[in-house]
């Protein structure tokens, strides 16, 4: 239940923030900008929630050939997930915009830093 909770509060504070983020530069009509910033949530939720449910289910793991191989390249899956939201983001880049799209792509990694973050760790003192 507990997890449950904090994974909604996650995904509705960073829903707000992200929104506060947009709103200032919301006339400029940047390409994927929602996408990109949803995209990178959910690569940052399954690279955290994926790093706990290996250490405590990697006995679980070990059981399911794919299920290990999902254990075993997490990490790896989860940085050329992102590389491939970068480069997503590099070719969503418009011209006259640089300064404004870069901007957002760290107001994007600021709330991830106050929101994913923060909910791993409290998962982790937790349990």
């Amino acid at each position: 239940m507990l997890l449950h909770l904090l994974f909604v509060y996650k995904l509705k504070v960073s829903t707000k923030l992200m929104t506060i983020g947009h709103s200032k530069y919301s006339s400029l009509e940047l390409p994927w900008y929602r996408v990109l910033n949803w995209y990178f949530l959910c690569v940052a939720n399954y690279f955290f929630f994926g790093e706990s449910l290996t250490s405590y289910f990697r006995n679980i793991f070990l059981g399911e050939d794919y299920l290990n191989r999902l254990a075993n390249y997490h990490r790896f899956i989860s940085y050329w997930l992102y590389l491939g939201g970068f480069i997503a983001f590099v070719l969503s880049l418009q011209k006259k915009k640089y300064m404004v799209q870069f901007t957002l792509f760290g107001w994007t990694h600021i709330v991830l830093l106050c929101c994913v973050v923060q909910s791993h760790l409290i998962i982790q003192n937790c349990f």
